[in-house]
């Protein structure tokens, strides 16, 4: 996930950028500003395997899906990338993620 983070930290930018109409009214913005997007064709896997969660994982490391979020950056699909509403979920990792840290959300 590190790896993955430092690899795209120049091409990613705050949620706040986006100037999405709803999302200010359920996250402070605060939250807004720091957590980051990254746009990308092909949205990366949790390396689950690497984790040491391979039963009965496999299907979540296979899964082509829309978004992922690695603690305070969530990835994107091009495709999907104006969707306020994923944007939304995404943002609800975010806050597990700081709020459990990486060993309880995983």
């Amino acid at each position: 996930m590190d790896a993955t983070l430092a690899t795209h930290a120049e091409s990613a930018t705050s949620v706040a950028s986006y100037n999405f109409e709803r999302l200010n009214k359920y996250y402070p913005s605060s939250l807004l500003e720091k957590a980051k997007v990254v746009v990308v064709p092909t949205v990366p896997r949790l390396p689950v395997a690497a984790l040491g969660l391979r039963e009965g994982f496999e299907e979540f490391e296979e899964m082509n899906a829309a978004g992922m979020t690695f603690k305070d950056t969530y990835f994107l699909n091009h495709e999907q990338a104006s969707l306020e509403s994923l944007h939304f979920h995404e943002l609800v990792h975010v806050v597990q993620w700081d709020i459990l840290g990486v060993d309880s959300f995983i």
